[in-house]
């Protein structure tokens, strides 16, 4: 699977666009008026957005989790501090598949924080079950969920006449929205803020092309086929699709070969990507 690099991840801290995102969270934490003992930081990637947390939200510990090893060797290295502890973990996966390093902390969490993560996980009733057990009684979710674009608009006729592709299966903003309220709900949660955001992020040539392929295999987790099948049948034609569902309005009509013509012309240097997020703050009741 494609990852986003350390080194990228660290760029988009001093992205303007992505630290009002980042400082909105925070003071939105800060206004809860609470000093929360532990926080878990979900997704916590190479680790700057954790230590701005530890910096900025009142608290005694933080245990910050990712999957994947390099982000967490880089967050001990650059943005270690002494109240975090990263830890490598997937948070994707049964309670009872999870290392004890994490179930050990059951009930006893004050605040799981967790941004532009849990897209990456199909199962979102269950990754809500982990944070229900996880949290005390009285204990906060904070999150900055994100949700793809919706391909169906950004189809042309011809790849709706396609045989080899289903627009059945692609994901609209309004049904990802559902499934988050629906793996709140059910897991016991009580909303107090569910926002959804549309954002206009500026960006550059260089990271766009990085991120593309992690944004192609966002896609993934909504199809309905066997993996092996994925790259063989979409990968030419959805890379247009899914760079021109980030790069122009969903009202606007779609652009052939968008991908394709933006990798051939080298003038392009600063990009505009389309984006909807949820903002969302819940709470599990006092026994």
């Amino acid at each position: 699977m494609n990852e986003i690099s350390a080194e990228l991840y660290s760029t988009t801290l001093i992205d303007k666009d992505y630290r009002d995102v980042i400082f909105e969270s925070i003071d939105i934490l800060k206004n809860l008026n609470r000093k929360f003992d532990l926080i878990i930081d979900i997704g916590c990637a190479e680790g700057g957005l954790t230590k701005l947390l530890a910096k900025h939200v009142p608290h005694k510990q933080i245990v910050a989790i990712d999957v994947v090893p390099d982000l967490i060797s880089f967050a001990e290295k650059h943005n270690n501090d002494q109240s975090i502890d990263y830890k490598l973990a997937d948070m994707s996966v049964d309670w009872e598949q999870l290392p004890s390093s994490i179930t050990k902390l059951k009930e006893t969490v004050d605040l799981v924080f967790s941004s532009f993560t849990l897209h990456y996980m199909k199962d979102k009733q269950q990754v809500m079950n982990l944070i229900w057990k996880l949290l005390a009684p009285g204990g906060i979710f904070y999150g900055n969920l994100c949700c793809i674009p919706d391909l169906n608009k950004k189809l042309l006729p011809k790849d709706n006449d396609n045989n080899s592709i289903d627009d059945n299966w692609y994901p609209t903003v309004e049904n990802q929205m559902k499934d988050y309220e629906q793996a709140l709900a059910v897991n016991g949660f009580v909303v107090e803020k569910f926002n959804r955001i549309d954002k206009v992020w500026e960006t550059n040539r260089k990271d766009v092309i990085e991120m593309m392929p992690v944004l192609f295999n966002d896609y993934k987790l909504f199809y309905p086929k066997p993996m092996d099948q994925f790259d063989k049948e979409f990968r030419t034609n959805m890379l247009d699709i899914v760079f021109n569902a980030y790069t122009s309005p969903a009202n606007e009509p779609p652009v052939p070969n968008a991908w394709q013509q933006f990798l051939a012309n080298d003038n392009i240097q600063e990009l505009k990507v389309y984006t909807t997020y949820l903002q969302v703050v819940a709470k599990k009741l006092e026994n």
